[in-house]
């Protein structure tokens, strides 16, 4: 099968953060993104239809009440169903968290209930800093994730400071999934993490020893002056975290319960692979 290479060389480049958080409409916990609104029950994530609450009241309350409780929240009724269940359309103006909120706890209400639609399901990823991602939304990765979640057939080349490979998000202790590239020509280290682990052999003969993860184009040699090139990629400084953040926003492990989701990562909990990293080291 043929492998897709894209190059990227990035830098560091301000965005504006738009809204993605967590959010409580009494006990349920709500994923907001942009203006759009998810159930999260179990593992599922169903679509809010944040446009349309449905209720129904205690048996005590009357007409009168329930024509002031629509004037006090700005509803206008659709319809009713069996069950005495009123299906209400909230005021395009109105804060639907802070509403739902307040008519959750409203004496009135017997039965509150959202309008859903089971457009995503496990669609959204488990990674615990998520919400911190503001470009998913920004990028419509949420809609691509209907698509794809990234393809193992696809290798993107990061032309950074390098890759710290035992970050476990992108790498892997047991290699069960790991979204970096292995050079099938080179014999692999004996030591997943450790490049100085190799047979010390061009096995494919690209004049490149020991290039199973990557390649380091500029070494810098401190006790003499100078640039060597080697099959090391890991930054030489702890600080120099520039080129693993990079890959990480590509294709860090989804659905894994750690750090971020990568836009390619593919599927943690399903041993899906995402997009395979190769980190070409340039500088320091």
């Amino acid at each position: 099968m043929t492998k897709k290479i894209i190059l990227l060389f990035i830098f560091c480049t301000s965005f504006t953060i738009a809204k993605t958080q967590n959010q409580t409409i009494g006990v349920y916990t709500i994923f907001q993104y942009g203006d759009e609104y998810y159930l999260i029950h179990q593992t599922d994530t169903i679509w809010i239809n944040s446009h349309v609450i449905t209720i129904r009241f205690h048996d005590s309350i009357s007409d009168s009440s329930k024509e002031s409780f629509m004037d006090e929240y700005d509803l206008e009724l659709k319809n009713q169903t069996i069950g005495n269940f009123n299906n209400y359309r909230i005021a395009n103006t109105t804060n639907f968290i802070n509403l739902c909120n307040t008519i959750y706890y409203d004496s009135r209400v017997d039965v509150f209930l959202f309008s859903l639609y089971f457009k995503l399901a496990n669609n959204i990823p488990n990674d615990i800093d998520l919400s911190e991602q503001w470009y998913l939304d920004r990028l419509d990765v949420f809609e691509a994730w209907d698509l794809t979640v990234g393809s193992e057939d696809v290798i993107v080349a990061v032309i950074d400071d390098g890759l710290f490979l035992n970050h476990d998000d992108i790498g892997s202790d047991d290699e069960i999934l790991e979204n970096i590239f292995h050079n099938s020509g080179e014999d692999a280290w004996d030591y997943w993490f450790d490049p100085e682990s190799g047979n010390n052999i061009d096995d494919d003969a690209n004049d490149k020893i020991d290039d199973w993860k990557g390649w380091n184009f500029e070494n810098y040699i401190s006790i003499f002056p100078y640039y060597e090139q080697n099959n090391n990629v890991i930054p030489e400084f702890e600080w120099s975290f520039h080129g693993t953040a990079v890959s990480g926003i590509i294709s860090a492990k989804r659905n894994n319960l750690m750090d971020v989701a990568g836009i390619s990562g593919g599927d943690y909990n399903e041993t899906k692979g995402g997009v395979k990293i190769l980190p070409i080291k340039m500088f320091d």
